[in-house]
């Protein structure tokens, strides 16, 4: 009777201990997961602000590199001379008025392009779709 008395006791009380281990267990680990998961959605939002502030500099620069040759560019064409419409010419594939400097035609002609993009930091043109440097006597293309 001893035996079947303590048998009755310990194995309801076993069960309950397994029953609270186990549910402890498993409230552990979805808590874990779900702070695991919070940490790395607040990192990865953090990470794509600091993206957003990089590219939103960047863009500043570069706009502001752009507008620095542009006025650089019309300075230059200034100072060659007053800007008019000539003759229609074959520019590659198609027909364009010629923009005249001064009186000078400057279709096909890339000296002012290029050497305001040398003072203002490499840029050249583009040319057949790549971007060109001048930073040499020659062109190197991307």
């Amino acid at each position: 009777m001893a035996k079947s008395l303590q048998a009755r006791f310990i194995l309801p009380v076993a069960a309950f201990v397994i029953l609270v281990v186990l549910g402890g267990a498993a409230a552990f680990s979805t808590m874990e997961s779900h702070r695991v998961t919070e940490d790395v959605r607040t990192e990865a939002s953090h990470l794509v602000d600091a993206t957003l502030d990089t590219l939103a500099l960047t863009h500043a620069l570069v706009g502001e590199q752009t507008h620095g040759a542009m006025r650089l560019l019309l300075e230059r064409g200034h100072a060659i001379g007053p800007a008019s419409l000539g003759p229609i010419v074959k520019v590659k594939e198609r027909s364009v008025p010629d923009l005249l400097l001064g009186g000078k035609p400057q279709a096909n002609l890339f000296d002012l392009v290029d050497d305001g993009g040398l003072v203002a930091g490499g840029l050249a043109a583009l040319r057949d779709g790549a971007a060109c440097s001048r930073d040499a006597p020659g062109a190197r293309c991307a």
